[in-house]
């Protein structure tokens, strides 16, 4: 997948703090996504949340941390992983 932002909402992000909240975690993929952006974009990712987390074992807990300056995310709920 291609994912684009404009160069006004770029130039608006730049070196500003962010707070990263997103629906629901499964893969990591946006987490991932988000990290690269604000790398590139010089962002300070201050905090992370989600809705919900798929987990394999709902007693997993719900915390995640963004690899490039640990800062942790927390899922509100926890939901099933149901593979196919």
């Amino acid at each position: 997948s291609n994912y684009f932002i404009e160069r006004e909402c770029a130039s608006w992000l730049y070196k500003k703090n962010i707070l990263f909240v997103d629906d629901v975690y499964s893969t990591g993929s946006t987490m991932t996504l988000i990290e690269t952006v604000c790398d590139y974009l010089q962002c300070n990712l201050v905090g992370g949340a989600f809705i919900l987390r798929e987990v394999d074992n709902i007693e997993a807990p719900g915390q995640l941390v963004f690899k490039h300056n640990n800062v942790k995310c927390n899922a509100i709920g926890l939901l099933p992983l149901i593979k196919e």
